[in-house]
Parts: structure tokens; C-alpha cells; sequence
């Protein structure tokens, strides 16, 4: 009876989930894009937080009870990889930026299509370290989204090609990588309101520099940003730098820059 129970239940092992933890969707997205169905993946948060916050006992026993926590060397994701190993000795973390070299420790490297190849490779070889049965699988869809990586590249290149806009103000460090790969100018300004005073040099500055659009982030203040837009007779455009669907949103961001 035994053995028949064990035969019933072979197939199931064999194409078991494993499961890992990240930190915010565009983690999971990216994980998912190479290991597909063959993980279940658990997200501290549904979207991108800056600040670490406590939690419960019950949700960090949870996260933890995972083969891997994969995430970006963010501070506060170090601080959730210290947590979790803690309460699960055989937990790998797995930082995805590893071997990249960043900006002033500017860490949102995603940001530059090329730069994702290297988070590609950090993710295939965690994935193939610990299912190597899926290996072929897994290079399959490695190599697909390097594709999908290079071509998205070559698109936002040839738009830049055509653009006539390559000086933006921004008030925050989402964009440099994306800006040094297509060699777009980004002057970063304090995130406040513009006085009266400042108006001409403002003015003088944005015409100087040919600056013609302020870049913010989704869901920033927009009296603020309409304060700078105004002063410098400028457009403003939003892009949400944690979109989960990364490469169409890095498409959408130039279109909307060399418009």
C-alpha cells in the first residue's frame, strides 16, 4: 500500500513548485519571465516602498519558508534579507545586481535595458544552481528574454535617433541609468515650490540647456511640479520607475520624451 502511495505521489514531487520570495512585483516579473511555472513567488509588498516597515511574526514565518529571496541590494531589502535568513538558516539571497557596477550607489539599475541582461544572468544561475533538472527550460527562456531585452534597446535607440529632446529636469535619481545608455542630459532639481525670485534664472537655465520636459514620477506632487513646469515653460511627463512590465514601460518613457 506504501509503495503504491508513493507512486501515486511521484509525479507530483517531480513537478513540485518551488517557492522564493522579492520584494515588489517588478521582482516577481522578472524572476517569472525565466522560471515561469515552474516557481510560486511571495511579495513582501504589491508595490514598490521605499522605507522598511515591521511585520508581523505569522507574515515574515511565510516569507521566509522559501529557497530564495531574490532582490535588488536595496537597503531596505538587505534589512528584510537579514530578517528573513534569521528565522531560516537554508534561505539563499540572492542579490540580483551582483557584479554590476552602479552610479554613486544609485541603485535602481534596472533601468537600463542592458544593464537587465546581467540581472538576467544572476537569475538563470541562481535557478539552475537549485533545479538543474529545469535547466533547459530555463535557458530557453534566458535567452528569450535576452532577446526581448536587446530588441527593446535597439527600438528606444532608434527613437532617440529621431528625437529632437535630450535635456529633462528631474527631481529624483529614478533615471540616470537610463539616461547615460541613450545619452540623455538629466538636471536634477530640489522637489519644491519656485519663487517668484527664481523664475528668470529658472528660465535662463532651461533655455540655456535646451530643457524641454520635466521627468517625475508617477504619483509625485503635481502642484509642485506644475510650480517648475510653469517657471520654465516646460512639458512635464510621469513614468512609474517600479512598473512590474519593465521593458514595455522603458518603451512607453521614450515615446513620450521625444515627442
Amino acid at each position: 500500500m506504501f509503495k503504491f502511495l508513493i507512486l501515486l505521489l511521484l509525479p507530483l514531487f517531480l513537478h513540485a513548485k518551488f517557492q522564493v520570495t522579492t520584494y515588489f512585483p517588478l521582482e516577481s516579473f522578472l524572476v517569472k519571465r525565466i522560471a515561469q511555472n515552474q516557481i510560486r513567488t511571495k511579495e513582501i509588498f504589491n508595490r514598490y516602498l521605499p522605507n522598511f516597515k515591521e511585520l508581523s511574526s505569522s507574515e515574515l514565518s511565510r516569507l521566509s519558508s522559501v529557497k530564495v529571496y531574490f532582490h535588488f541590494g536595496l537597503e531596505t531589502e538587505i534589512k528584510y534579507a537579514k530578517i528573513l535568513k534569521k528565522l531560516n538558516p537554508e534561505l539563499l539571497t540572492v542579490d540580483m545586481s551582483e557584479g554590476i557596477k552602479k552610479i554613486d550607489n544609485n541603485p535602481y539599475i534596472w533601468m537600463d535595458p542592458l544593464l537587465l541582461r546581467d540581472v538576467a544572468k544572476n537569475i538563470y544561475k541562481t535557478l539552475i544552481e537549485i533545479d538543474n533538472l529545469n535547466k533547459d527550460f530555463y535557458e530557453a527562456n534566458y535567452n528569450k528574454l535576452l532577446d526581448d531585452l536587446d530588441q527593446t534597446f535597439l527600438k528606444i535607440k532608434e527613437k532617440m535617433n529621431n528625437s529632437e529632446v535630450f535635456n529633462l529636469f528631474v527631481f529624483d535619481d529614478y533615471w540616470f541609468y537610463f539616461a547615460k545608455r541613450f545619452r540623455i542630459n538629466l538636471y536634477k532639481r530640489e522637489k519644491s515650490y519656485i519663487n517668484t525670485s527664481d523664475i528668470k534664472n529658472v528660465q535662463e537655465f532651461a533655455e540655456k540647456k535646451s530643457i524641454k520636459k520635466l521627468l517625475i514620477n508617477r504619483g509625485d506632487s503635481y502642484i509642485i511640479s506644475q510650480s517648475l513646469s510653469t517657471a520654465a515653460n516646460i512639458n512635464i511627463i510621469e513614468h512609474n520607475p517600479f512598473d512590474e512590465l519593465i521593458l514595455l514601460s522603458q518603451y512607453i518613457l521614450i515615446q513620450k520624451i521625444s515627442e
